[in-house]
């Protein structure tokens, strides 16, 4: 229901814009010697994947567990909308999955692969 929704009427980040912010991430990992150079290599050419054409939907932003109220199987209420927008509907599931990607295939079955957008 929530990317079935208009998306609001100001711009989402374009593709570019978020190459280069995930740019500027892998640089600032490095630099500050937070992670080795091979493992932000890596990971970066992981997030190519992400970097294709999407249809804008409105998006949560920052999905996650703790955002998500449930009562049994019934979502009941999400919080925090302050990075809400319009984006890529899968940046959202990505998200909700992150650090959790053995459930990444039961999100995507109760999404509905008809949904995804590319």
């Amino acid at each position: 229901m929530l990317h079935g929704a208009p998306p609001p009427p100001w711009p989402g980040r374009s593709l570019d814009e978020v190459a280069s912010h995930l740019d500027g991430e892998c640089e600032w990992l490095v630099a500050n010697g937070v992670l080795p150079i091979d493992a932000v290599t890596r990971n970066r050419r992981v997030a190519e994947a992400a970097l294709r054409p999407w249809t804008p939907v409105f998006t949560h932003g920052d999905l996650r567990v703790t955002h998500v109220f449930v009562d049994g199987d019934e979502v009941t209420g999400v919080l925090d909308w302050s990075e809400a927008g319009p984006v890529d509907a899968l940046f959202d599931l990505a998200t909700l999955t992150l650090g959790h990607p053995e459930h990444l295939g039961d999100v995507v079955a109760g999404y509905g692969t008809a949904s995804i957008s590319t």
